[in-house]
């Protein structure tokens, strides 16, 4: 297979300028994803690769690291028809696009318009995704949807949507008001997990929870509460217990009233006495942990 690529040296070039929009955030339909690690992890997503409109190299990069492409190309089983557009850009105007001190100069550009919105179905292959777990260990099959309620940290969003995909959850919906999701520092704190899942953004709390409602999902809300989630799991009915959506709130003001009202249990992970409450991504973490296994 030979590569080929578009060479683009002015900044007066249309697709610079373009890319420079997304790159300030002023177009939101598209996200840069830059790194060797990361652009890896989106390849490895068949359901992400698609979705890439083009890779932007620096000469560096297409001049040594073709095998790299190339080998990007074999694993995610694209045909030369199928291969991306890419473009060399001017070490110059790389480093106006790039979020990082030292480039390692590869950028994806994503299409989310093309991501997937809210369905609510079982993915075909849960079962098969659960089987994975090593060591082999008890599960529970759940379907385990996760909803956050304007998380405003980029940082935090990312190591959420890392524990999300660790824990076989594979819708995530972002209430308003929670941070955009398709940003560097998100996408970098996600360590590629952001590719394992699917991500619907800027959903209407009330409207998001009739919905889930009424495809029989237990809504349950992480707060401060009498009963926590270890008695919780032991005590509710078993066979309300199969589509869960757990609720993880604000970092300062924790889950917002209409979440609470709307949850069926409002749980609370047990600590000593005058411990200072966990950070919403760490106790997201052991949250999706104690549904996935007891």
């Amino acid at each position: 297979m030979e590569l080929s690529a578009t060479f683009i040296t002015s900044k007066q070039n249309k697709l610079f300028k373009e890319w420079l929009t997304i790159f300030k955030r002023k177009k939101r339909d598209f996200c840069l994803v830059e790194g060797e690690r990361i652009v890896k992890e989106l390849y490895a997503s068949p359901s992400f690769v698609k979705k890439v409109e083009c890779l932007i190299l620096t000469p560096d990069f297409w001049q040594t690291e073709q095998k790299f492409l190339l080998g990007l190309f074999a694993n995610a089983n694209l045909s030369m028809a199928e291969l991306p557009k890419i473009y060399v850009l001017a070490t110059s105007l790389y480093k106006q696009i790039s979020t990082t001190v030292q480039s390692q100069g590869i950028i994806a550009v994503l299409n989310l318009a093309k991501l997937a919105a809210c369905n609510f179905k079982v993915e075909a292959e849960q079962h098969e995704l659960l089987a994975t777990f090593q060591p082999a260990v008890s599960i529970k099959e759940r379907e385990i949807v996760l909803v956050l309620d304007q998380v405003q940290d980029p940082g935090n969003l990312g190591n959420i949507i890392r524990a999300a995909a660790a824990f076989g959850v594979r819708d995530i919906y972002l209430l308003e008001g929670t941070v955009h999701a398709w940003q560097d520092k998100v996408l970098r704190s996600t360590m590629g997990g952001i590719f394992k899942v699917n991500i619907v953004e800027n959903q209407q709390a009330t409207t998001l929870f009739q919905q889930l409602k009424a495809n029989n999902y237990t809504l349950l809300a992480a707060a401060l509460a009498k009963e926590n989630i270890f008695s919780f799991l032991q005590t509710y009915p078993q066979a309300k217990l199969k589509k869960l959506a757990l609720i993880m709130g604000n970092e300062g003001n924790g889950v917002s009233q209409a979440s609470l009202d709307a949850a069926h249990g409002i749980l609370t992970i047990p600590m000593l006495e005058n411990s200072e409450s966990l950070n919403v991504a760490s106790a997201t973490a052991i949250c999706l942990a104690e549904l996935r296994f007891h």
